[in-house]
């Protein structure tokens, strides 16, 4: 049996068509977007290149390739896959939130940088298969800045996979930085800017085009011509803060993935059921696959405090990965093994549609946001780095949970985050926003709207938004048409139409999968709901 998982090798032909390639992180909450798009495109019949480090491909995208000729993974092996490199337990442990978690997240990103001969190798071997498989479209994570320029310097239109809500205008409480921390970074920034080192990549890649940057909002999106890329926000308008996007972008819904298990595991289900039976209100808590490794043995004290303090009407069921589970002994806590029932893994979505879940307590990823609310369930938000405060300040802003702040959890802030827990559920105004949204998310939850975009800009290229414009020449020649009908009668001339040649087969790389080489002191104000928050 021939396998679609390949690391290197030979050529098989196939059908001419449109052809999308997606170049993805091994960030789980990246990637998942990436790989639920690329499958609903080769469900819709597209052949389909999945671009990824050897260390990110996983059993679902096995399955994929495995299942539809048309899927084929690339498991780059050469070279440094850069964001892989990055210490995100370091980020999600600085401290003054999001200026400083900007702050540091620079200062890892030019730490993994100077590894410049090993990020240009794996680029070049990520080169090296687009270049055989020439895609219509490349469908990228915004991290791939320097395939980006590749792609268009080749003529090739992208679409930027932009993880974070599109923030535009000026931002508002947690997800604007402190101005000292702001000031600090731009220091940083003009000392050791690693976007430099990323220019030099592109010199010995040979490849031209702007000066990198990491553009954000609306700012940052760039003007709308020639092969200026698209990119996709995966959240509902209505959560954006703006009424009107810039051009080229797109908000196309969560794209939660048709693929995801949809029933409780069953060693966790009779736990929930009871829970239900009995009347009992489940908090869900889980701060992500990436940066668990903030918590302390403090922290994680403060956590089982709050919990406690509920009462005797709740239950907790904490996803907590197993090298962090010792600090649960290391808290010094007595745990209530009936009331708080601690997990490695989860089928989160499953666990969040299950009824006797109330309240979802989680640090803001989007993925995580995104499946909190299509499950209705109000949110607790502990942001720890980045673009997770501007998902909590989209949280608190539309009415659909709180935001409790990491520096708090630190300094034993356990009565205030129970209040907040509380709050949520107790308060109507909580879970009728979050079942409002809850059922936009499901109605628009697939990958249809982002599908469309792509399959938009494969046909009618990168301008397909601006058609309505018209061109500069075309209203010229119908000017001069009608100049002429003004003094004459003007018969065209009969146009033969010859039938298009066919298109070459394009070509796909294929190897069994056996074949991969290795794994690689701001002033204090209420805001609107009675909570104090300096937001900074």
């Amino acid at each position: 049996m021939q396998s679609n998982f390949m690391a290197a090798g030979a050529v098989e032909e196939c059908q001419p068509s449109k052809r999308i390639a997606f170049l993805t992180v091994p960030l789980s909450g990246h990637r998942r977007l990436a790989v639920s798009l690329a499958g609903e495109m080769a469900t819709r019949g597209f052949p389909v290149d999945l671009l990824v480090g050897e260390q990110g491909v996983t059993d679902e995208m096995r399955s994929l390739a495995a299942e539809r000729p048309n899927f084929v993974v690339h498991a780059i092996t050469r070279g440094t896959e850069m964001i892989s490199q990055m210490d995100f337990q370091r980020v999600a442990s600085s401290t003054g939130r999001l200026g400083g978690s900007k702050y540091t997240l620079f200062q890892c990103i030019d730490d993994v940088s100077h590894d410049l001969e090993g990020m240009v190798e794996h680029w070049r071997e990520m080169i090296e298969v687009l270049s055989v498989s020439r895609p219509d479209v490349v469908v990228l994570d915004h991290a791939h800045k320097v395939m980006q320029q590749w792609a268009e310097e080749q003529g090739i239109p992208t679409v930027i996979l932009h993880t974070p809500y599109f923030q535009t205008g000026s931002p508002t409480g947690c997800a604007r930085i402190n101005p000292a921390d702001g000031r600090r970074l731009d220091e940083f920034l003009q000392v050791s800017n690693p976007f430099m080192r990323l220019d030099k990549a592109k010199e010995m890649l040979g490849i031209a085009g702007q000066d990198i940057n990491l553009g954000e909002g609306e700012e940052g999106a760039g003007a709308a011509h020639g092969l200026a890329p698209h990119t996709l926000v995966f959240c509902e308008p209505e959560l954006l803060n703006t009424a009107h996007l810039p051009p080229r972008v797109h908000a196309v819904g969560p794209c939660l993935s048709d693929r995801d298990p949809v029933t409780v595991d069953a060693h966790l289900l009779p736990w929930l059921d009871a829970a239900a039976a009995c009347g009992q209100k489940v908090l869900y808590v889980a701060f992500g696959t990436l940066a668990n490794g903030f918590l302390t043995a403090t922290a994680v004290g403060t956590l089982l405090d709050a919990f406690n303090g509920l009462g005797e009407g709740w239950r907790i069921l904490w996803s907590l990965p197993q090298a962090q589970q010792p600090l649960l002994a290391d808290s010094g806590r007595n745990l209530d093994g009936d009331r708080v029932r601690v997990e490695p893994f989860v089928r989160q979505r499953a666990v969040l549609a299950h009824p006797a879940v109330r309240v979802f307590l989680t640090h803001g990823g989007q993925s995580s946001v995104n499946e909190g609310i299509a499950a209705g369930r109000p949110l607790v938000c502990l942001p720890l780095f980045c673009d997770q405060y501007e998902m909590a300040e989209s949280v608190r802003r539309h009415g659909l949970g709180l935001v409790f702040h990491k520096d708090e959890l630190l300094e034993g802030g356990d009565r205030r985050l129970g209040c907040l827990i509380s709050r949520v559920e107790d308060e109507q105004r909580f879970r009728e926003k979050a079942g409002r949204h809850g059922w936009l998310m499901r109605i628009r939850g697939g990958c249809r709207r982002a599908a469309e975009v792509i399959e938009s800009i494969a046909y009618a290229g990168a301008e397909f938004q601006e058609l309505w414009e018209g061109k500069e020449e075309e209203a010229e020649g119908q000017a001069q048409q009608e100049k002429c009908s003004d003094s004459a009668v003007v018969v065209a001339p009969e146009v033969k139409v010859e039938a298009a040649a066919p298109a070459p087969a394009r070509t796909l790389r294929q190897q069994p999968a056996a074949m991969v080489k290795r794994p690689v002191g701001m002033p204090v104000a209420e805001d609107e709901f009675g909570i104090a928050d300096s937001g900074l």
